[in-house]
């Protein structure tokens, strides 16, 4: 079920997909609790439910923001490795480095 949020929900609807990511990169999806993801975003253990029917869709919500922000990211480096005409090596070092970091 969709809802209308105000701007202070959506900055705690944020918090929860946000912390959901932290929280999978350090634990596994395993990790992520109820609990672990509200310590995390500094919200009450119930605010979860409030925004998202069961953890399992906090938790794809969270993948899908972080899939998307990797695909950004990665156009954007795409994009400017385009315009300095990089070499392969070059370019296959730099998406490398960009996959690896957090």
């Amino acid at each position: 079920m969709k809802r209308r949020h105000g701007d202070s929900a959506r900055q705690r609807r944020d918090a929860l997909v946000r912390a959901t990511i932290e929280v999978a990169a350090e634990k596994g999806i395993a990790g992520v609790t109820h609990r672990a993801v509200t310590e995390r975003a500094g919200l009450p253990l119930a605010t979860v439910g409030y925004f998202f029917d069961s953890i399992t869709d906090l938790a794809a919500e969270a993948m899908r923001t972080g899939v998307a922000e990797d695909v950004a990211r990665l156009r954007t480096l795409a994009d400017e490795l385009a315009a300095t005409e990089s070499g392969t090596d070059a370019m296959a070092e730099a998406f490398a480095a960009a996959l690896m970091s957090p």
